[in-house]
């Protein structure tokens, strides 16, 4: 079983269980959940995040063989529309075949091997992808049902003709690849904890607000790692870090998954509690900012700012939060999916973070933020459209990132002077703390793991 260490050992700070005992409306049995798994507290080389080689071997025993999120379900709204999903040199179509219904394919025709199709859209009328230099067609369904001059290929049989399928699935409204056929089901990947949290706050029923992707110069499992942990808080992000504390944050991991949880307006830095609440409001961070709520003689900032997202999420979307906890309003409660994506739960400003290699080029990788918000009863908005962030241009480019985009680019600066860091001749060993660093010694044990299960394999 995992250590339980005190997450505020010697602090004058509250650990997690605590606070949460002492909120206003106190939370679910779920953020109670203890961890049942304690990575081995060891050093690891720093040519996992530098070796080409490391690299090609991720690629062949990891991303062709564990459930990767490739989108959401709302992406493609009728029946007929598609869109692309670009791992390494791979590429899938996912379809929406059904009202219920979805497949995945790899993206090449049968003939000459072109990439079929580009970004998303929608097969129209003739319900048919078609090949942009010959002509072949295919349907929804992969099979070939245009062959120009049939004549001509005697050894082809048209009705035989497929493009291969990849192994798609679902869990609350995120769709789900995988490219190894013979891989456990999503659910046995996903295990009993995801589905258990997320039933109390379906990502289904949640809309993406702001979605914006840049290039890092920095290994994928670097950009992951900053966003594992709220250690870097106090020093990375000083005006945050003012209004929140990287020790009153829990860690746990269950299997290869994990969550992290922080705890909001608990700060012991000498911010008084109407600070707490002008600062979270003015920021952006809050449900709307349309008045600043007073915190009453001997009150707390987290028990007023609960109410206030309450009442503020309720005229937003004519749904009911009064039954929801302070820490479903307010806290960051990050899980992290292995290997690259990580859904906020609980209904405050929840972000999504998926991180993909850039190619097989283990110095960039792919990292994208979504913003998402509760859908209004009976409505489902369609999702934001995705911005592609400049290397040279600050995250608050993107829309809906104003308050967020100045903590993401201070997390860029250091990311890619980790990169540079990680070259010198004079570090050789990445050395993760025992409890604050727990998912992030998770994330590169179990990247190991797949890599030696297929060690007696070619890395291709």
């Amino acid at each position: 079983m995992p250590d339980p260490t005190p997450q505020a050992a010697g602090t004058d700070m509250k650990s997690v269980p605590e606070v949460l005992a002492g909120d206003t409306v106190p939370p679910p049995p779920p953020y109670f959940d203890e961890g049942d798994t304690d990575p081995e507290c060891r050093p690891f080389s720093k040519q996992s995040m530098l070796c080409p080689d490391y690299a090609r071997r991720e690629a062949a025993h990891l991303w062709r063989e564990v459930w990767q999120m490739a989108c959401r379900e709302r992406a493609l709204p009728n029946v007929g529309d598609y869109l692309t999903y670009d791992i390494l040199d791979q590429s899938v179509i996912i379809v929406r075949t059904g009202e219920d219904e979805f497949s995945a394919f790899h993206n090449v025709c049968q003939h000459r091997g072109l990439k079929l199709v580009e970004g998303s859209g929608s097969l129209g009328d003739d319900g048919q992808f078609k090949c942009s230099f010959h002509g072949w067609c295919y349907d929804g369904g992969g099979k070939l049902r245009t062959l120009p001059r049939a004549w001509d290929f005697p050894t082809v049989e048209p009705g035989k003709v497929r493009l291969p399928p990849v192994r798609i699935d679902r869990w609350d409204g995120w769709i789900f690849i995988n490219f190894d056929p013979d891989a456990e089901p999503l659910a046995d990947f996903l295990g009993d904890m995801l589905p258990r949290h997320f039933a109390l706050w379906p990502q289904a029923e949640r809309h993406i607000v702001s979605h914006a992707m840049r290039l890092i110069r920095c290994n994928w499992k670097a950009a992951l790692e900053a966003f594992l942990e709220v250690y870097h808080v106090p020093a990375t992000h000083p005006s945050a870090g003012q209004f929140a504390s990287d020790n009153a944050a829990k860690y746990d991991v269950f299997g290869p998954h994990g969550r992290m949880h922080m705890v909001k307006f608990v700060t012991s830095k000498g911010v008084s509690e109407q600070e707490l609440v002008d600062h979270w409001i003015g920021m952006g961070l809050a449900a709307a900012s349309d008045s600043i709520p007073r915190v009453p003689e001997g009150g707390r900032a987290r028990g007023v700012l609960a109410d206030y997202q309450r009442q503020q999420y309720a005229a937003r979307t004519g749904r009911d939060f009064s039954r929801f906890s302070d820490a479903e309003m307010l806290d960051t409660l990050e899980y992290h999916v292995f290997p690259n994506f990580a859904p906020w739960g609980g209904f405050g400003t929840n972000l999504v973070y998926r991180v993909r290699p850039n190619g097989f080029d283990p110095h960039t990788c792919l990292f994208e933020v979504m913003v998402t918000a509760p859908d209004p009863a009976g409505e489902k908005p369609r999702d934001a459209d995705l911005t592609i962030v400049p290397e040279d241009a600050s995250w608050m480019v993107a829309p809906g990132m104003t308050g967020l985009g100045p903590v993401l680019d201070e997390d860029v600066a250091n990311l890619e002077r980790v990169q540079k860091g990680l070259q010198s001749d004079g570090y050789q060993e990445m050395r993760f703390s025992r409890y604050q660093e727990r998912l992030i010694r998770n994330l590169h044990q179990r990247v190991d793991e797949y890599l030696a299960k297929g060690a007696d394999g070619p890395a291709s």
